[in-house]
C-alpha cells in the first residue's frame, strides 16, 4: 500500500513540475513578447521623431549650397560693418545667383534697408532678411489638403522630362496609404516603358493598385481606365503619371488637355488637384514652365524638387513673386522623408543658413 502511494504521490507531484513548468514557459514567453512589441513600439517613435525632427537638418542641409552663395554675400558685404548702399549692392547681386530673381531680389533690398538697425553685424542682418523673405512668401505656402469622400479625389500630375514626377508620386502615395488611405496609381506616361516599370516597382513598394497598358496606348484612355477602377474599388486617391513634355510640344500639350478632359466628363470637379512638379536646378526657366501649363490645364498647386542638388534654391523666391499658386511641397533628397510640406518660415532660414528651430 504504502509502495502504491509512493508511486501516487511522484507521479503527481512529476505532473505538477511539468504544468508549473509550462506555466513558467508561458509567461517567459509572454514577457519576452511584451518585451520585443515594446521595443518595436519604441524603436517605430525613434523612428517617426528621427524623421519629424530631423527635416529641418535635412532642409538645412539641402539648401547649403544655396545659403552659402547668400551668405558669403552677406559676409563680404558686411565687412565695414556698415549696411551702406554698396554692401546692399553685394548683397542684392547674391540673392540674384541664388535664383531669386532680380524683380524680388530688388525688392528683399529695399525692405532691408528701410528697416532701422541698432547695431550692424552678419547674424543680425541674416535675420532680418529671413523674417522679409518669410512674410513675402507665406501666402504660397500650403499644404496640399485632400478632401476624402464617396469619390476618389484625383490628383493630375505634370512637368517636363526629368522633373521628378515618378519619385513624387510614389511618395505621396506611401504618405496617403500610411493614413489608411486606398491609392490608386494611373500610369499615363505610355511614351517610355522604364516610367511604367518604375512605377510598377513603386507602387508594390508602397502598397498601391497601378493601373496600365501598353506602350502608345492613349494616355487619357489609361487615366479614364484609371478612374473607372477608383470607383469600382472605392478607392479614396488617384494619382495620375503623365510623360515628361516640354512647354513648347504642342501636341503632347493637347494630350494633357485631353486626360484633364477625359477626367473632368467623369467629374466636373475633377482633377482636383493640378500639380506641376518642377525642377529647381532648372532655374528662371521654371517660371515660362508655370505659364504654359497654367495656360494647359489650369494648374493649382507646384511641387519642387531637388533642392539640394544645386545653388538656386532661391527660385522659390521668384516663383511666389512672380505666380500666386500655392506650394504644397519641397524635395531635398531621394528619400520618402525627404520631401515634405513647404513652410515659409523655415524655408527662409535654411536659405540664409540659420538655425531652424522646431516650430
Amino acid at each position: 500500500m504504502s509502495l502504491f502511494k509512493n508511486k501516487w504521490f511522484s507521479k503527481l507531484t512529476g505532473k505538477d513540475k511539468q504544468e508549473q513548468a509550462q506555466k513558467d514557459a508561458a509567461e517567459l514567453a509572454a514577457k519576452e513578447q511584451a518585451q520585443k512589441d515594446a521595443s518595436q513600439e519604441s524603436a517605430k517613435e525613434e523612428a517617426e521623431d528621427y524623421v519629424f525632427k530631423s527635416w529641418f537638418a535635412r532642409l538645412g542641409a539641402g539648401l547649403s549650397k544655396t545659403s552659402s552663395i547668400i551668405g558669403s554675400g552677406i559676409t563680404k558685404a558686411l565687412t565695414s560693418k556698415k549696411l551702406d548702399d554698396t554692401a546692399l549692392e553685394e548683397i542684392e547681386e547674391n540673392l540674384i545667383l541664388a535664383d531669386v530673381g532680380a524683380k524680388a531680389a530688388n525688392e528683399l533690398i529695399n525692405d532691408l534697408k528701410n528697416h532701422k538697425f541698432e547695431q550692424i553685424d552678419e547674424e543680425i542682418v541674416k535675420e532680418k532678411l529671413a523674417e522679409i523673405i518669410a512674410n513675402n512668401i507665406s501666402s504660397v505656402s500650403k499644404p496640399l489638403n485632400l478632401e476624402y469622400s464617396n469619390i476618389p479625389q484625383v490628383i493630375l500630375f505634370s512637368g517636363v522630362n526629368g522633373a521628378g514626377k515618378t519619385t513624387t508620386i510614389a511618395k505621396i502615395a506611401s504618405q496617403e496609404i500610411s493614413k489608411g488611405k486606398k491609392v490608386i496609381i494611373a500610369a499615363a506616361d505610355t511614351f517610355r516603358a522604364a516610367a511604367v516599370q518604375q512605377l510598377e516597382i513603386w507602387s508594390k513598394r508602397v502598397g498601391a493598385d497601378l493601373v496600365s497598358g501598353p506602350e502608345g496606348s492613349d494616355p487619357a484612355g489609361i487615366a479614364f481606365k484609371a478612374y473607372d477602377r477608383a470607383i469600382e474599388t472605392k478607392s479614396d486617391v488617384l494619382l495620375i503619371d503623365t510623360a515628361g513634355r516640354l512647354q513648347t510640344q504642342t501636341d503632347l500639350m493637347e494630350q494633357l488637355k485631353k486626360i484633364h478632359r477625359v477626367i473632368n466628363k467623369k467629374n466636373e470637379s475633377a482633377p482636383h488637384h493640378r500639380i506641376l512638379i518642377v525642377d529647381a536646378t532648372a532655374g528662371q526657366n521654371v517660371l515660362n514652365q508655370i505659364i504654359a501649363f497654367r495656360e494647359t490645364i489650369d494648374i493649382n498647386g507646384i511641387i519642387i524638387t531637388k533642392l539640394d542638388t544645386s545653388s538656386k534654391g532661391g527660385i522659390i523666391i521668384s516663383i511666389s513673386k512672380n505666380h500666386e499658386i500655392p506650394i504644397h511641397a519641397i524635395g531635398v533628397g531621394e528619400k520618402q522623408e525627404d520631401l515634405n510640406v513647404f513652410e515659409a518660415e523655415p524655408y527662409a532660414r535654411a536659405l540664409l543658413g540659420l538655425e531652424i528651430e522646431d516650430y
